[in-house]
């Protein structure tokens, strides 16, 4: 009896480890196989840096019948293989997630796992959602008599739409306006236009970048001396730059006066004065016959699917 006791025991053991389900999948069966085809990662560079907005891996999020369930994370294959899970129905969420390991995007598919078989779902890059926002804050000096007159929104390679900004509140001798607005990430050109009581237009337009799952922030300030702080948060991301050709600071009534741009690469160019989209769209811009007042010619500059703008100010004597 001492010699067969022990091999009882052992075989014992067996019969319990024989018993237990596999993770994932039904009590005593073997279970199906899931493969979940991804898009292929192409993280954008900024020299030698990656840009944080890009997608760096992805997490893989499964949930099936009864507690069944996986997880699988850090993925940068194009292709998931899982096995031992139990047939039927399975949700799969995938979070894309950026180089500093944060969810910037989640996709959701539906796929059935039959038993003794391999299922395959293909998670699409357009399946992915994301949810940003853009604030805006544009404070003026009451001293200035000015008065807002509209804001555009205009995206890389889109067509510009107004923004619809709640009414302006004084406090402390400013005037203020601020909202925040849901839009897609991804690059846009902000232009603002002001108006005096003479009817003269002023104004500006920068570009800024609206993270994936995040907030970007555009902040105006205009003191009673008419000096103009813009603060973007956060700065965008850019692989070239831009440079203007220097203007005199004042012009007599009637002078032209033209301004050429310098860009790395293929740019498209847009370009605006006071806030107002010009015509004139390619490396340099003339104006002619402008009318006495305090001028800013804003530059917006798109090379491969980049956005960045620079601006230079001027005054024309006369009224």
């Amino acid at each position: 009896m001492k010699k067969i006791l022990p091999s009882l025991v052992v075989i014992a053991g067996v019969l319990v480890l024989m018993s237990c389900p596999s993770p994932g999948s039904a009590s005593g069966a073997s279970g199906g196989t899931l493969t979940i085809n991804l898009p292929v990662i192409s993280m954008q560079q900024v020299g030698k840096n990656p840009v944080l907005t890009g997608t760096s891996s992805y997490d893989i999020l499964g949930t099936g019948p009864g507690s069944a369930g996986f997880q699988r994370n850090g993925i940068t294959a194009q292709t998931v293989t899982i096995g031992s899970l139990a047939a039927g129905s399975w949700q799969v969420e995938v979070n894309g997630n950026n180089a500093a390991k944060k969810v910037i995007s989640t996709a959701t598919t539906q796929v059935t796992v039959v038993e003794g078989s391999t299922a395959s779902a293909d998670v699409l890059e357009s399946q992915f959602t994301s949810s940003s926002g853009l604030s805006i804050s544009l404070t003026w000096a009451n001293a200035l008599n000015e008065t807002f007159v509209e804001a555009d929104l205009t995206p890389l390679n889109g067509s510009p739409s107004t923004i619809n900004l709640p009414a302006a509140a004084n406090a402390g001798g400013t005037t203020t306006i601020s909202a925040t607005k849901a839009v897609a990430p991804g690059y846009y050109t902000l232009s603002r236009v002001f108006q005096d009581p003479t009817g003269f237009r002023s104004g500006g337009a920068d570009s800024l970048y609206v993270p994936p799952a995040d907030t970007a922030s555009f902040a105006l300030n205009v003191d009673a001396t008419g000096a103009v702080t813009v603060t973007i948060t956060p700065d965008p991301p850019s692989t070239f730059q831009i440079a203007l050709s220097s203007v005199k600071a004042n012009y007599g009534k009637g002078q032209d006066i033209t301004v050429a741009a310098t860009v790395s690469g293929k740019p498209s160019i847009q370009w605006y004065l006071n806030g107002a989209l010009q015509s004139q769209t390619g490396p340099a811009v003339t104006l002619s016959n402008l009318p006495g007042g305090a001028y800013r010619l804003d530059c917006v500059a798109a090379v491969g699917g980049v956005l960045i703008s620079d601006h230079v100010n001027f005054s024309v004597a006369g009224k």
